[in-house]
């Protein structure tokens, strides 16, 4: 399994070069794989109270590569996929319940006191 946090600034070189290498340039950026469409979506409860949504872009029976995003207030978006081979990967994104959905604010949470 591969795991990427956005906002750190460890990683290791090996991985950055491969990934440099193996991808062709797309919409003048360097590295990024070309954009994909989930394969799947949905929510996970993970408490009584918590629901996370998911998106899986890439191949379905690849290696699972789980994408973290930088923490409360972020989320992810399909175009985090673009950091993984599409080819090689199951690439999983996570994040809070999207804005507009049954989600964070009906989990009792609100703009001043989001719980986690």
């Amino acid at each position: 399994m591969v795991l990427c946090s956005v906002g750190s600034s460890t990683s290791t070189s090996s991985t950055s070069v491969a990934a440099t290498e193996i991808a062709s340039p797309v919409d003048g950026l360097r590295g990024l794989y070309p954009a994909s469409t989930p394969f799947k979506t949905g929510m996970l409860r993970v408490s009584d109270l918590h629901t996370i949504y998911y998106e899986v872009h890439g191949n379905p029976k690849g290696a699972p590569a789980l994408f973290l995003h930088g923490g409360p207030g972020a989320g992810c978006y399909a175009s985090h996929a673009r950091f993984f081979d599409p080819s090689h990967y199951m690439i999983v994104l996570v994040s809070p319940p999207p804005p507009k959905s049954d989600g964070i604010l009906s989990q009792g949470n609100h703009l001043t006191k989001v719980e986690f």
